[in-house]
């Protein structure tokens, strides 16, 4: 029981790294592809 709900929360944990690393790099790759179009285009 203990150990069930410790890996429910390992897991949400993990979830919830993961989906900080996703939005942190897609601002990143956002923000480099902002300064590239107005690099080219501006």
């Amino acid at each position: 029981m203990i150990r069930r709900l410790f890996l429910i929360i390992c897991r949400n944990k993990l979830d919830l790294i993961l989906g900080i690393i996703f939005v942190s790099s897609f601002n990143w790759l956002a923000t480099r592809l902002g300064g590239y179009a107005k690099f080219s285009f501006g």
